[in-house]
């Protein structure tokens, strides 16, 4: 059913909104008339203890606090002020946005998880359409969200292949954004890139080995998708 709302409020069936969370983003929505997106801290219930080398991935899995202060931004770039769509509120001019590019282009739909394979980032498609309609994306310190996560997200083996899928996804991504994307000899090149696993081994070793194996194969899943199409600079 098509809404005639000005903004909708993204909720997940494992995120639980603090009690106060829709009158903080209505107070964001009167305050900051200029915004086009906006979310504020993921964070695990205290019920749910992961590994400690999991805390590496908690960006990729949802989970975010960027501290009290608030930041807001109009870019076509991630950072911090790009919310993810789980508890995320966002204007009907960013949403018709995304509806153009996904009315004049399938391959919108290519992101997105399925059973065969873990793409990401349709999110942040949608929030990288505030630039392009003169709207900013935010981050409201003042919105808080429990994101009660299942215990198998934190294995090992799903948030490999979780890494793999988000470094085919920022190739895909970058792409439907319509963003220039310079790909680095090395991602192309066997022996450059050999090199440059070699080089991330020992720039990152004092980390955790989990997450220096989840880096590399992040870089694998950008060749991969890089490879896919070799002649084209910019898939």
């Amino acid at each position: 059913m098509a809404s005639a709302a000005e903004w909708i409020l993204f909720v997940d069936d494992d995120n639980e909104l603090d009690s106060d969370y829709i009158i903080s983003g209505l107070r964001v929505i009167r305050g900051y008339p200029k915004v086009g997106c906006f979310g504020g801290k993921l964070l695990l219930p205290d019920s749910i203890k992961p590994p400690l080398w999991t805390q590496s991935f908690f960006n990729f899995l949802g989970i975010r606090d960027y501290g009290d202060e608030r930041i807001e931004r109009m870019s076509d770039h991630w950072g911090p002020w790009e919310p993810p769509t789980a508890g995320a509120f966002v204007h009907r001019d960013v949403l018709q946005e995304y509806l153009r590019k996904a009315s004049s282009s399938d391959s919108v739909f290519i992101l997105g998880r399925t059973a065969e394979r873990l793409l990401s980032c349709e999110d942040s498609l949608i929030m990288l359409g505030a630039a392009n309609v003169g709207r900013s994306n935010a981050y409201e310190p003042s919105l808080i969200l429990r994101h009660h996560l299942a215990q198998d997200r934190f294995r090992f083996s799903y948030l490999m292949r979780l890494m793999y899928g988000y470094g085919m996804s920022r190739v895909i991504l970058d792409t439907l954004s319509e963003r220039p994307l310079t790909i680095p000899d090395y991602y192309i090149s066997n022996c450059k890139f050999f090199a440059v696993i070699l080089y991330t081994l020992w720039a990152e070793r004092k980390k955790p080995i989990q997450y220096v194996i989840g880096k590399i194969v992040y870089r694998l899943g950008i060749r991969h998708q890089l490879l896919l199409n070799p002649t084209n600079h910019r898939l």
